[in-house]
C-alpha cells in the first residue's frame, strides 16, 4: 500500500507580466557644444572690448568672452533637445496554487513461517519480496 502525501507547489504564473500606468510625453535636454560655447565667448568678447577703455576694456572683454560663452553653451544645449515619453509600468507577479500527491514510500504486509510481519519499504516491491532469515541462539 503506497504512502503519499499532499505537497504544495506554488509556481509564479508570470514573471514578466506587466500593466502600462501611464505614457507622459517629456523633454529630453541636449548636450552643449563647444562651437555654441567658441561662439559665445567670441560675440561676448567683442561686445566686452566695445566698454570702457584701458584696463576698464579688458576686464569688459574677458566679463563678455566667459558670459557669452556660458549662454551660447546653454543656446545650444536647448536647441539640441529631444522630445521622449516616460513610460510607467506597474508589474505584478501572480501565484497559482497547484498541489500533488507524492509516494513517499510502501508499507508491506508479508508472511514468513505463518506469522505475518509488516515493513516499510522506500520503493515498490511488487508481488514478492525477498526476506533475510537471521537464527541467532538464544541466551540461556
Amino acid at each position: 500500500m503506497p504512502i503519499s502525501r499532499t505537497c504544495a507547489n506554488t509556481p509564479a504564473a508570470c514573471h514578466d507580466c506587466g500593466v502600462i500606468e501611464s505614457i507622459r510625453a517629456v523633454e529630453v535636454k541636449g548636450e552643449g557644444s563647444g562651437v555654441g560655447a567658441i561662439g559665445g565667448a567670441v560675440v561676448g568678447g567683442v561686445l566686452g572690448n566695445q566698454v570702457g577703455d584701458g584696463r576698464g576694456r579688458q576686464v569688459a572683454r574677458a566679463a563678455g568672452a566667459i558670459i557669452g560663452g556660458a549662454v551660447g553653451y546653454n543656446v545650444s544645449r536647448d536647441r539640441k533637445g529631444n522630445g521622449g515619453e516616460r513610460i510607467q509600468e506597474r508589474c505584478e507577479t501572480r501565484y497559482r496554487d497547484n498541489y500533488e500527491e507524492r509516494v513517499d514510500g510502501y508499507d508491506v504486509t508479508y508472511e514468513y513461517a505463518g506469522r505475518e510481519y509488516l515493513t516499510r519499504l522506500p520503493y515498490d516491491p511488487g508481488e514478492r519480496i525477498r526476506i533475510r532469515v537471521d537464527v541467532t541462539p538464544a541466551a540461556g
